[in-house]
């Protein structure tokens, strides 16, 4: 686990301000680097510039709801390990299974409590450097890769 958040890239999206500025501020006192977007669509729009380990997501959003921003974001091969934390009005069971469902590693309420948010963040960054190290070696390992080598393996 990771002690600090200072090698931690953070697309925060939210299309209220006063929670990304908050939200904002207390990652990057904890050393984070954090991109905070108001819409699932500047969200896209910002994947590939800046490359962030973590996706913080509110849920209830117009045009496009942070499930379906997940959904969209996994379906991109080189996102689809992006770990990610849903963070909601909606409270209940019912809601962390859903949130749960569509990908999110971790379901938090709002008003957000920042220590299980950071320790949440501190316990998903280090496996998005493991999924990336096993998808390289399952890439290395891949059988059309590995016939060119003269091997002949079936897929």
């Amino acid at each position: 686990m990771i002690e600090k958040l200072e090698d931690c890239r953070i697309l925060l999206v939210d299309d209220d301000q006063d929670t990304r500025i908050l939200l904002t501020t207390v990652l990057e006192m904890e050393g984070a680097t954090v991109l905070a977007v108001g819409s699932a669509i500047a969200a896209l729009n910002a994947l590939e510039q800046f490359q962030p380990d973590l996706l913080l997501s509110d849920i209830v959003m117009p045009v496009i709801d942070g499930y379906s921003l997940l959904k969209q974001i996994r379906s991109q091969t080189q996102w689809n390990y992006l770990p990610a934390i849903a963070f909601t009005a909606l409270s209940g069971t019912h809601y962390e299974e859903q949130s749960i469902r569509a990908g999110f590693q971790v379901h938090l309420e709002k008003p957000i409590d920042f220590e299980p948010l950071i320790e949440a963040i501190q316990a998903l960054v280090p496996m998005k450097d493991t999924v990336c190290s096993i998808r390289a070696f399952d890439s290395a390992l891949n059988p059309a890769r590995l016939s060119l080598c003269g091997l002949q393996l079936s897929a």
